[in-house]
């Protein structure tokens, strides 16, 4: 399943490079996982510097609370460790203008789906990284349950 948010898809959008995630869970995961029947969320923005400050009427649409600029997410729910690729990703045009050298980061967060908990139940490696480093290229995630830890 897709989730996406409006403003990548308006018509000034534009392509991401193509990338992959892959997940690999450890065992204990990857049973309670299928045990519970319970998803993994694969969310992904892109984000990125502001060159100067954003205008107000996009400031609380847009920015994170790190003062990074969103242009673009994607959140796909699986049902197992796999491999996911992402290669029809859009982000706003207009937004990518208002960047630091035109330029932007990939931020990879995995979650449990929270079919059967209230609670995540997953820790996962988390991921930043700059969209030419992961061009083309396959971005291996690790992940246990977060009582493994």
């Amino acid at each position: 399943m897709e989730h996406m948010k409006p403003l990548t898809v308006n018509k000034d959008s534009i392509k991401v490079p193509p990338f992959k995630i892959q997940l690999k869970f450890s065992d204990k995961a990857n049973r309670t996982l299928k045990k519970e029947n319970e998803t993994i969320l694969v969310d992904v923005e892109f984000i990125g510097t502001p060159e100067s400050k954003i205008t107000e009427k996009y400031k609380y649409e847009y920015y994170d609370e790190n003062g990074q600029v969103t242009i673009g997410k994607k959140i796909i729910e699986v049902t197992k460790q796999s491999e996911i690729k992402f290669d029809n990703c859009k982000v706003s045009k207009g937004l990518l203008e208002l960047l630091k050298n035109k330029t932007y980061n990939v931020r990879i967060t995995i979650v449990s789906g929270r079919k059967t908990s209230e609670d995540n139940l997953l820790y996962c490696d988390f991921i930043e990284q700059n969209i030419e480093k992961i061009r083309n290229k396959t971005i291996k995630i690790n992940g246990k349950l977060i009582e493994e830890e």
